[in-house]
């Protein structure tokens, strides 16, 4: 490669890693087991190519794997018992830009299916920097599961939408920490380090396969600052679940004048190369 390529190469990374605006997730959902049974497992069954970067375990569940199925990601939480009316924390974090989900079971000691685990909605959370607006999304793809249990089996898939889910209470707040998942959950709109405020439009019935939107006005948002969407919901047959969603607005990059002096130095030392590699080959 000559000289010239290598310079136009080292600034095209530049301007790639310029322009690059990573996405964060971090969800930490809460389920309550209805059932009258005791749950030892549970199943949620998510749609696309959804990796784990973290996951928390011991709340009951101390392990966690996750498989691919189709077009679907199997999260499996094990070994832990939920008892009836007691709550079970299944919370992870991905760099998808979203993380839909679609199906939530309970399974018990044999690995069957025993019921619902709760209400799933998929949140969309963007910003837009031109207008300092945010725009929050709740869609229900809440659906049944053909299959009787874990793992997965063919011809498993997607059954009927299990109903409407009812928004109770759906809050938002500007977060500049970066918070474990453990740290996401109810007791922080309790414990006032964050302004929570409620988003209305959110609230109430979302049909099967519906979609509610709202749109926030907000002081402008720096780079590597956390939206957290707070949001509390009922299925029709009393299925309760809450979840906190935190997502990262982009990620902080180097300054152009840090970039500037990186590639200052790589250009330098690319010329002293260059310099060096002639005056050998005249010599020889």
């Amino acid at each position: 490669m000559n000289a010239n390529k290598m310079i136009l190469a080292l600034l095209t990374v530049l301007v790639l890693l310029a322009g690059s605006s990573a996405f964060a997730w971090q969800v930490n959902q809460h389920y309550t087991n209805n059932t009258g049974q005791t749950a030892y497992d549970l199943t949620k069954i998510l749609l696309g190519n959804i990796t784990c970067t973290d996951t928390m375990l011991n709340q009951p569940f101390a392990d966690f794997t996750r498989t691919g199925f189709r077009v679907y990601s199997v999260f499996h939480w094990y070994n832990g018992t939920v008892a009836p009316g007691e709550k079970a924390h299944c919370c992870f974090s991905t760099n998808a830009p979203v993380a839909p989900p679609y199906v939530a079971l309970w399974t018990d000691a044999s690995g069957s299916f025993i019921g619902l685990a709760g209400p799933v909605a998929i949140p969309y959370i963007s910003y837009n920097q031109v207008t300092n607006e945010i725009q929050f999304q709740l869609e229900n793809q809440w659906h049944q599961w053909t299959g009787s249990g874990y793992p997965p089996e063919t011809g498993n898939g997607l059954g009927d939408y299990v109903g409407p889910i009812t928004m109770i209470d759906v809050q938002y707040a500007i977060d500049v920490t970066d918070r474990e998942l453990e740290e996401l959950d109810s007791t922080m709109l309790e414990a006032g380090e964050l302004t929570w405020l409620p988003i209305p439009d959110l609230t109430g019935p979302l049909n099967g396969g519906e979609i509610i939107s709202a749109l926030v006005g907000s002081e402008p948002i720096e780079l590597g600052t956390n939206i957290v969407l707070y949001y509390q919901m009922e299925g029709p047959g009393g299925e309760q679940a809450y979840d906190v969603v935190s997502y990262k607005y982009g990620t902080k990059v180097p300054s152009l004048t840090g970039w500037g002096i990186i590639i200052l130095v790589s250009l330098l030392i690319l010329s002293t190369l260059i310099i060096v590699m002639r005056r050998r080959r005249r010599l020889a």
